[in-house]
Parts: structure tokens; C-alpha cells; sequence
């Protein structure tokens, strides 16, 4: 009996230093933003509704291994959380990868938002979840069409390269091939994103392409997408403005040399004074424009095509709100938010939608956010 209670307690002592040693080179990190919200979702049989939401709250683990020569090897494991909720989102559902990183750059594998969508998401002034996330607008069509038409999203099974940044410039190559690909359709997806920094001007751009996206009568048509942004900080940090424009355009191959188009545009800004801060942004979504299939479309699809271009169809989507920072990870902010749809338009807020239910209805809420990082 001494024997066994010696030898566990050798090997006690031996594990507790290599324990100690992995456990420094992993960091456990997360947010948890939580609302209380008034929500509208302009549908004359609901009544306004009272919500506890979470925000894309999360936890992760994320580390690096020194590999030698200037080498390192790095991980990083996120996960949504909904303290709201007695369930959560899938085991490394958010921003998860393995890479490895240099002088020369970055590469990874694994589950990651698109450059496309990394290029823009630091514009928005509400951390870029909950009912403002402008991304209502910026990637999405408008509203009454198909999934297949957003672009800002987060890509599985994708390998993505990032640059180092010289001179102020920088930009991140992805590309995410089709696991399901057959001979007659390839639906790979590329994307690029690149900015450009000075003096506290901001200047970035992005493109991105889905191959193949329908397959109809043995023709298929991309889906790309373009967008540039520039911003401006200034007053020691504490004043930010910005302005976005996008295009996206879904190829129509049934009627050759046509497509459907949508262009966007917003503007944000937030000045912050002590510990306190005033934050706005307003994104406009022009009307679905374009060649016709045939026949009058209600979608920005017909039978699985971009069809016509459809008269409005456009909406505004703005946001006012102020901010009180307890601390540097603690800070409580409240909001107003409405989205105008034109009569043929069904945008929604992009995280935690209003679910109105049909085009034309103009939701609107008001919120209190409490937002912790660790």
C-alpha cells in the first residue's frame, strides 16, 4: 500500500509541472452581451414583445506553440454561449482553426469568418451583433430571396492566408472548396479582403466569388460580390467615422448577358466622452435591379434564377444609441433601431430577428445591453 501511495504521489509531481507548462500556453477568453429589448415587428396580429436575448456571447480557448526559427504553431477553439437559453451553439462553432504564423504571415484550417466579411466588420458601432448588426444590409440581399445570397458569413472547411502588415497595407486571401462537388457542379467560394492604414485613415476592400451556384438546364451561374470602406479616427481615439458601399450581382445564365444586381451604402460614427459615448450608423439597400428570366419576379430568384429586377425593393436600416464604460471590459448601452422596407422588401435585423413575416413590414426595437469581456 505505501508503494502505490509513493508512486502516485511521484507521478503527482512529475504531471503537475508539464500541466502547468500547457495550461500557459492556453488562454481562456469570451464576451457575454446580453439585451432586455422592446421589439416590433410591425405584423398587426402581434403584439410588441418583451425579450431577454444573448448577442453572440461566446467562450474560447486559444494558443500558440513556439516551433523554433521564427515559427509558431497556433489554435484558437470558440464557442457560442447563451446564458439566455438552456442550450448553445455548436462545439467550436464560432471563429476556430489550427495554423501556423511567421514573418512571412499566417495560414489556417478550419472554421473561419470570410476576409470579405473581416473587411468591414469593424465599422459597426454596436459591436457587430444584435438588431443594428449592420450586416441586415452589407452581404444580404434583399430579404425576400434565397440563403444562397448572403455573403457575410462565416465559412467552414476553409484554408484563409493572412498577410503581415507593411507600410500600413495588409489583406487575407480565403478560399473554401466544395465538399460536395459533383462533375457538372463545382460550388468552391473565394474570397479577398485587403486594407490599407495611415495617420489614423482607414482604407479596405473586398471581393467575393461562389462558383456555380445554381445549376439549371445544365447552366450555372456565380454569385460575386464587391465592397470598399473608409474610415477615419481621430481626437485621440475617440471619435470614429465611416462609409461602406457594396455591390452584389447573381448571375443569370438562362438569359444570357443577365443578371441581378444590388447596391448598398451607409454611413457610421461614434464619439466617445469619458465614459460615456453617442453611436450611430444608418445602411441603405438600393432596389434589386436586372435582366428578367421571364415573367415578373416576386423574389430575387425565379424557378432557382436571379430574375427580374424588382421595384421596391430597397430598405434603410438605422440605429442611435448611447454608451456608459464601467471598465475597459465592462459596458452597459442602450439603443433604438428600425428598419424601413420598401413594399416589395423583408430585411430583418441580421442577430435576433424581429420576424415580421412578410416584405413591406418595418420592424423597431429598443434595447439595454450589458456587454463583460474576459
Amino acid at each position: 500500500m505505501n508503494k502505490k501511495v509513493i508512486a502516485l504521489a511521484v507521478a503527482g509531481a512529475l504531471a503537475a509541472p508539464l500541466a502547468a507548462q500547457a495550461a500557459d500556453n492556453v488562454t481562456i477568453y469570451g464576451t457575454l452581451n446580453m439585451s432586455l429589448e422592446s421589439v416590433d415587428n410591425d405584423n398587426p396580429t402581434d403584439a410588441r414583445r418583451t425579450r431577454v436575448n444573448s448577442n453572440s456571447s461566446n467562450i474560447g480557448f486559444k494558443g500558440e506553440e513556439d516551433l523554433g526559427g521564427g515559427l509558431k504553431a497556433w489554435f484558437q477553439v470558440e464557442n457560442d454561449v447563451r446564458p439566455d437559453a438552456s442550450t448553445s451553439g455548436a462545439w467550436a462553432g464560432r471563429n476556430s482553426a489550427v495554423g501556423l504564423s511567421g514573418n512571412w504571415g499566417s495560414v489556417l484550417l478550419g472554421n473561419w469568418d470570410t476576409p470579405y466579411k473581416v473587411a468591414t466588420i469593424g465599422y459597426d458601432r454596436f459591436y457587430a451583433t444584435g438588431m443594428p448588426d449592420i450586416e441586415a444590409v452589407i452581404g444580404n440581399n434583399n430579404g425576400v430571396g434565397g440563403t444562397t445570397a448572403g455573403f457575410s458569413t462565416r465559412q467552414g472547411s476553409t484554408v484563409q492566408y493572412w498577410s503581415p502588415k507593411f507600410a500600413g497595407f495588409s489583406f487575407r486571401l480565403g478560399y473554401a472548396p466544395d465538399e460536395a462537388e459533383t462533375a457538372a457542379q463545382d460550388r468552391a467560394r473565394y474570397s479577398l479582403g485587403a486594407s490599407y492604414e495611415w495617420m489614423g485613415l482607414g482604407l479596405d476592400a473586398a471581393y467575393e466569388k461562389r462558383n456555380e451556384q445554381r445549376l439549371t438546364g445544365g447552366q450555372l451561374g456565380d454569385d460575386t460580390a464587391w465592397k470598399v470602406g473608409v474610415r477615419y479616427t481621430f481626437n485621440q481615439g475617440n471619435t470614429f467615422v465611416g462609409a461602406v458601399w457594396e455591390n452584389l450581382k447573381y448571375e443569370n445564365v438562362v438569359a444570357a448577358g443577365s443578371e441581378a444586381k444590388r447596391d448598398a451604402w451607409g454611413l457610421v460614427g461614434s464619439h466617445r466622452m469619458g465614459n460615456f459615448d453617442l453611436r450611430a450608423q444608418w445602411f441603405h439597400a438600393d432596389d434589386v435591379d436586372g435582366g428578367c428570366a421571364g415573367g415578373t419576379a416576386t423574389s430575387i430568384f425565379v424557378g432557382g434564377m436571379p430574375g427580374c429586377g424588382i421595384s421596391d425593393s430597397g430598405a434603410d436600416h438605422y440605429t442611435v444609441g448611447v454608451g456608459y464604460h464601467f471598465s475597459k471590459r465592462t459596458v452597459a448601452y442602450a439603443y433604438y433601431t428600425k428598419i424601413k422596407n420598401d413594399t416589395n422588401a423583408g430585411y430583418d435585423f441580421a442577430v435576433n430577428g424581429a420576424g415580421s413575416g412578410a416584405a413591406g413590414r418595418d420592424p423597431s426595437a429598443f434595447a439595454l445591453h450589458v456587454r463583460h469581456s474576459f
